[in-house]
């Protein structure tokens, strides 16, 4: 896949809800990365991502039952639900990382490598840590918002599939200033952005989510304006990613 793109991870925060429409401008005009849960809100608002992030084994199947989304490729972990895998199965299926000895010695059999990703904890930063991997260097994010809104969780009607955690709430500052509530889960995933960003200091991370939480070293503007600067010219991902040569033949 040629690099000199940039990658648009969309998240299923709620703030999702307020530039869905934009990203219809950035197909073919960069890598987009979409997290399990953003998907069926992303179809119903005829915006097809060029690959789909999952790796919870126990991530509910009704989440991928759209027909408008069977085809579409998965980037999966080896622990993943294999319902979802089944369900997905006439689109192009990557492991793109995975630490058990089963899979690495099927690959190695072949003379290939399995990937074992850092993911930090969320399919979102699995999605943002294999962008990483695959060596780009412009990173856009949306619906990333790492805090709650009083009355819903996600983007769309998912929250029908999931369950909120009950857990103790804390305050970070929020992507205008403000305060925010999150949780400890969402807030380690905050930290680990920002120690990624710390480290990988020859990328750039926009943070086009509008809303939620402020991570420290991103660049803080909104979706409209990314894609007006950074999406320039076209290139299918979605049609280069289906026509990968595969590892295995049947």
């Amino acid at each position: 896949l040629p690099k000199d793109y940039p990658v648009i991870i969309v998240a299923a925060g709620l703030s999702l809800e307020k530039n869905v429409h934009v990203l219809k401008r950035a197909k073919n005009k960069a890598l987009i990365i979409a997290v399990d849960t953003a998907v069926k809100y992303l179809i119903s608002q005829n915006v097809y991502p060029d690959l789909i992030m999952t790796v919870d084994p126990n991530k509910d199947v009704r989440l991928f039952e759209d027909d408008r989304i069977r085809g579409l490729s998965l980037a999966i972990d080896s622990s993943v639900n294999y319902k979802v895998v089944e369900n997905m199965s006439q689109g192009k299926i990557i492991y793109a990382t995975g630490n058990a000895a089963y899979y690495q010695t099927i690959y190695q059999l072949v003379g290939k490598n399995m990937y074992t990703l850092s993911g930090g904890g969320s399919v979102a930063t699995y999605a943002f840590a294999l962008a990483l991997a695959l060596d780009y260097t412009r990173l856009i994010m949306v619906g990333q918002d790492l805090a709650y809104t009083p009355g819903k969780m996600h983007a769309g009607n998912v929250d029908d599939f999931l369950e909120e955690a009950k857990t103790d709430r804390r305050t970070v500052r929020g992507y205008y200033g403000e305060d925010v509530s999150t949780s400890p889960d969402y807030e380690s995933y905050l930290r680990w952005y920002e120690m990624m960003l710390r480290i990988h200091k020859d990328i750039e991370v926009i943070n086009a989510t509008e809303g939620g939480a402020y991570i420290e070293g991103a660049v803080h503007m909104s979706l409209s304006e990314a894609v007006e600067r950074y999406c320039k010219k076209e290139y299918d991902f979605e049609h280069a990613i289906k026509n990968m040569k595969p590892t295995f033949s049947v």
